[in-house]
Parts: C-alpha cells; structure tokens; sequence
C-alpha cells in the first residue's frame, strides 16, 4: 500500500521528525486560508500523487498569495500520467543548504533491512546510481526472527534484538553524519511499528535549524494491514486502476513511468532491479513484488497486472528462488506467454531453488535466461531500444 506524501509526513512527524508546515486541500478556494497557515512569503503547491517526477510533469508549483488561487485551479483536477490529481499539499518553502537522500526498505530475498544514504538527494535515486554509484551508501542488517507475539501492536521486543549502537558505528564507519545516523534509528523502528516495506526521504533537506523531510514516500506490507487498522483509511487513495486490481489480488504493485514491466520477488530485490534498468538507460514501468509463495498462478497473476498497462515494451522477470521454487515460476511464464501469444522482449534473471530446472524449461521454450542481475537489466533494455527503433522506422 502505498502512502501519499501528506500522511507519510504525519506519520514521520509523530516520530519526532521534523516535517515542513502544511496544510492539504482538495478545492481551489481552500488556498486562501490555506496559504495564510504556512510561514514565509511562497508556498510549495504539491500534488498528491503516487507518480515520481512531478517536478518534471508540472505537479509542484512554488506560488504565492497573489497567484495561489489561479495556480490551486490549474493543478487540481489535472491529469499526471494517468493520474487525476485530487489533493493539494500548500507547505511552506523550506531555505535549504543542501539536499541529501535518505531511506530504508526491507528486502524479503536476502531478509535484510537495507539503509540508503546519498549526499546527492533531490534527484531521483535511479540518477544517482547512474551518475555515481560511489555516492550511494548501503547498510544492511540482518532481520531479526520473528517472536510469534506480534498479533495486533508494536513489537518492542523485536526491535530490541535489532542493535541500535550498532547501526549507528557501522554508520559512522560510512561517513553518515551523526544527526543522519539519529534519524536512521527511528526509521528503523517506523519499518517495524508500522510494517512498511520502505520509508524514502528524498529530499532530506539540511537547513539552519537541522535535518527536515522535505518529501517522504512510505509503501506498507498489504499482507499486514490487519495489525495497522490506523492505516486502513489510506488503504485506496489515489490508487490507479492497476494499483487497486493488484491490491485486491494481494500484490504490491506501484505505477512508474516507464516501458519496462518489473516483476521481482522482495521489495529491496525489485528497487535494486528499478536502479539497475534506469543505469542501463531504460525505464521500468512499475513496481511489482510477487512475494514468496513461487506458485505459477502467482506469477500468471503478476504478469496479467504488469501487462495490463499500455505502451509497455518489455518485460523483466527477476528472481531469488528461496522459498519461492524458480520452476514453477518458469511454468506460470510459459503458460501465461503461450496463452496470451506475447510479442514484447522478455528476459528472465532466476538463481536459487529448482533453478537449473527452471533455466532448462524457458531456453526449451525461447526465452532469454541469465544468472547475473546486470547482464539481464542491460539485454532487457537493449532489446526494448532495438524494438522501439524498428517501430519507428515503419
């Protein structure tokens, strides 16, 4: 479940992190009052979208009182990449020194917690990957083990066996300044209280007075919304189409921008996937994690959401066969592909459980299959360049 802008900052805010003033609306004549709530002589207009690059779609607008109303009018009711913007968040306009990225996710396939760091925030993280990967720092943790007493509130205990001193020296060792550090212990603990899958603060704006989350993103495990019934009232803002049917369906799925379908199984498996497409050029045209269960309905069913959007050119399949069986992966791919008789480029990464037999049944039947992540994300994008170039040349 992916969380808007607005509540991600509510949730953060009563972590004890600093958050921009803002007030949200949803009419055009709301800004008036609204404008007067926020310190400063501009305000941020931001949409309440899931959709990343608003900057770049026109989403976010810098206004002030004279032009607020006119610039509230046009943004509501807009339509960003199939997205109809409903809310508005007025905030104040922050005075940043400088912007760094922050944020923490947990990935299923290696069951670890991953903290992301860049000195370089503001852009999206895929860019930075790109420019310099030298400037992303990863930390990770092992997950601790479930306890079996975590039904319906805030497992203390398990956080306890996660050690805070720790994080905080290997941190350090990394050259994360202090007050960076600070804030990654409590996102950790926001990971556990309230079952998120990522926290992403980009920007984490540094100013006069310290650290503030100029923006935050929080995805929340669907599979969990039973312990958060806080929650449950995000549960289908803003959703897409698409993103409602993969909620009904128990699949994390988020709409992106891109051309390329993703389907990976755990969320740090599927972001690393999403950077690794971007680095190579290509676009990736949603997040969708399949989880650990490796049925081959399963995957018919990933495949049947990623597909279901149009102007996508390709498909890449990216798998950790732990718990999850790679063959029978592979089988629900096969039949799905046979079945829908599909034309687009696919390419297949699989290593783990059953893999040899899974490798074996998708070369028999004319699919493209690698072992290594990044000779996959690079073939997947240069078969969409290459189909892309045939289009337009008809």
């Amino acid at each position: 479940m992916n969380i808007t802008e607005h509540n991600a900052k509510e949730i953060l805010k009563k972590e004890g992190v600093a958050v921009p003033r803002g007030v949200v609306i949803d009419r055009p004549e709301q800004i008036v009052k609204a404008i007067h709530q926020v310190p400063g002589l501009h305000a941020v207009l931001k949409a309440q979208i899931h959709g990343g690059h608003r900057k770049k779609s026109g989403a976010i607008l810098i206004s002030n009182k004279s032009r607020a109303q006119a610039d509230a009018k046009r943004l509501l009711g807009m339509n960003v990449k199939g997205e109809k913007i409903r809310e508005l968040l007025v905030e104040q306009k922050l005075d940043i020194e400088k912007e760094h990225y922050l944020a923490i996710t947990l990935d299923g396939s290696s069951e670890e917690i991953v903290i992301m760091y860049s000195p370089w925030g503001g852009v999206d993280i895929e860019e930075v990957a790109a420019w310099d990967p030298r400037k992303i720092t990863n930390v990770r943790f092992t997950i601790p083990p479930a306890d079996g007493k975590r039904e319906n509130k805030y497992a203390g205990n398990e956080i306890k066996k996660v050690n805070l001193a720790q994080l905080k020296k290997e941190l350090k060792e990394n050259k994360i300044p202090i007050e960076i550090s600070n804030l990654c212990a409590t996102l950790m603990e926001l990971l556990y209280k309230h079952d998120a899958l990522l926290i992403e603060i980009n920007p984490l704006a540094e100013t006069k007075r310290g650290f503030v989350a100029a923006d935050a993103k929080m995805i929340i495990d669907d599979n969990a919304l039973y312990r958060q019934p806080a929650l449950e009232p995000f549960a289908d803002e803003n959703l897409s189409p698409l993103e409602a049917k993969a909620r009904k369906d128990h699949v994390q799925y988020v709409d992106l921008d891109g051309d390329i379908a993703v389907i990976g199984n755990g969320a740090g498996l599927v972001m690393a996937t999403l950077d690794m497409i971007d680095a190579f050029g290509g676009k990736a045209a949603n997040f969708l994690d399949v989880g650990g269960s490796g049925a081959a309905l399963e995957a018919q069913k990933a495949l049947s959401i990623v597909l279901s959007k149009p102007n996508v050119h390709g498909l890449f399949i990216n798998i950790f066969g732990g718990i999850t069986h790679c063959d029978k992966i592979a089988e629900g791919l096969i039949a799905y592909r046979h079945k829908h008789k599909l034309k687009i480029p696919m390419v297949v990464r699989m290593i783990g459980t059953r893999e040899k037999e899974a490798k074996a049944l998708l070369k028999k039947n004319g699919v493209q299959v690698f072992a290594e992540m990044e000779a996959a994300a690079k073939q997947i994008v240069t078969l969409v360049h290459r189909q892309k170039g045939r289009e337009k040349r008809k």
